[in-house]
């Protein structure tokens, strides 16, 4: 074999994996092509049938307007039938008309049952965010003109709420606005009855500066408001026959009043004038404290509630006190003056009309001296938060306390306390804690304390 033949031979043995190698590659690559899902061809990109059709959108909603004017005509012409027409009329209406392409407006129109327009209007479009807190996210307030009109250009398409406010009532409506229409909103206000008469509670009188609110749902939210004057007198003026929810509430109360039996709910007829009292359950507590000893009357008595401690109220006088507002269940009531000792009471307060009535009787507080020792034996001298309860046994819990100060000679004076059997709790930052029951007596106490 010659060398060249014998070169040739040796590259055709070195090649031949190599092009097998290349066919495998080649051929797993023709098998991929082949199974890959073709796209689809683009879509065409859809037009806007109106858009460039104004003369289309005019006919929808002359339509549209011909069809409501004729379904008004045909209620107005049936014989017999003034309370429908007058539920149309006292019903908002919402309609659409064109607007300037490619913009949207809130037109609002305050007219009377008659259908003449009102001026002088307060008038509010308001939107919100739809997730909480519910934030205001655009307003547009105005006043309607001569023609009863009040106009708002230039809202993006969405929903919102139109309000109509007079000086003693308010009126909500809730509008969607399209994309290149302004929404026509006609909101109906009228004479109405006058409705008045007192808020009362069984038993105790009239209630002054009361605020009441009727509220019902009549193509949306109306409202109307009145306060009593001096002697409970509320007065509505102008308010429309139907159903209401009543609210009564009033300064100094944390909530709205409850109002007795079924009176929640109020039907007012259509009459030129509705009297109307309205009688409120407030659960309260009053009752009468005296001395244990002489039984006389103790004015100025604090009367405190909750954990908080919370004064509510003072004994007058006569030793008589009052809290309304509360809420019925049981309640720790705790009284307190000076000179006389402190007094924990659980009380069940109910909701009757009359109230919850409880007399207490405090007694004298008696002298107590405190000498405190620490762990070492020698005298405690800082601050000692003391805590009691009343009395000794299963029941007994840290009602009450007071922070003394001890001297160089670990002692110090407690008050509030009256003659007894008490367990007191001591409690210090860094000194440790301490439990003593005691038997006080009248006179001077002495209590001797080991911290632990």
């Amino acid at each position: 074999m010659t060398p060249a033949s014998s070169f040739r031979s040796t590259i055709r043995s070195r090649m031949r994996p190599l092009s097998l190698l290349l066919a495998g590659t080649l051929a797993v690559l023709g098998i991929i092509l082949l199974f890959w899902p073709t796209p689809p061809p683009a879509p065409e990109p859809l037009r806007d049938a109106t858009a460039d059709d104004p003369p289309r959108i005019s006919a929808i909603v002359a339509r549209l307007g011909e069809e409501n004017r004729r379904l008004r005509a045909e209620l107005d012409g049936l014989p017999g039938t003034p309370g429908a027409v007058a539920a149309a009329v006292q019903s908002p209406r919402i309609e659409q008309e064109p607007a300037i392409p490619g913009r949207s407006g809130l037109r609002v129109r305050v007219v009377r049952p008659d259908g003449s327009a009102v001026p002088e209007v307060e008038v509010s479009f308001t939107r919100r965010s739809t997730e909480p807190p519910f934030t205001v996210t655009e307003q547009r307030e105005g006043v309607t003109g001569e023609e009863g009109e009040m106009e708002f250009g230039d809202l993006a398409p969405g929903r919102g709420t139109v309000q109509v406010r007079r000086p003693d009532r308010a009126r909500s409506v809730e509008v969607v606005i399209d994309a290149g229409l302004t929404a026509v909103v006609t909101v109906p206000v009228s004479d109405g009855t006058l409705v008045r008469g007192r808020v009362l509670r069984p038993g105790a009188g009239a209630f002054p500066e009361m605020r009441l609110c009727l509220a019902r749902r009549a193509g949306g939210i109306e409202s109307y408001f009145a306060r009593t004057d001096p002697h409970g007198e509320y007065r509505f003026e102008g308010v429309p026959p139907g159903r209401y929810a009543v609210s009564i509430s009033g300064p100094g109360y944390r909530r709205p009043m409850r109002i007795s039996g079924e009176e929640r709910v109020v039907t007012i007829p259509d009459v030129p004038e509705f009297i109307h009292d309205f009688y409120i359950d407030v659960p309260s507590l009053h009752g009468r404290v005296t001395d244990a000893d002489t039984g006389m009357p103790v004015p100025g008595v604090e009367v405190l509630l909750g954990q908080l401690q919370l004064v509510r109220a003072k004994s007058g006088p006569d030793g008589k006190y009052e809290i309304s507002d509360l809420v019925p269940g049981v309640l720790t009531v705790r009284f307190q003056c000076s000179g006389y000792a402190y007094a924990a009471h659980a009380v069940r307060v109910s909701d009757a009309p009359e109230g919850t009535e409880f007399d207490v009787q405090l007694s004298p507080e008696v002298d107590v001296l405190l000498d405190v020792l620490d762990r070492t034996g020698r005298p405690f001298f800082g601050k000692l938060v003391v805590y009691w309860g009343v009395p000794i046994g299963p029941s007994s819990s840290r009602s009450a306390g007071q922070t003394v100060t001890t001297d160089e000679a670990g002692r110090a004076r407690l008050d509030r306390l009256a003659a007894g059997s008490w367990r007191l709790f001591f409690r210090t930052e860094s000194h440790g804690t301490a439990e003593v029951s005691v038997k006080l007596h009248r006179g001077e106490n002495l209590v001797q304390v080991l911290l632990e």
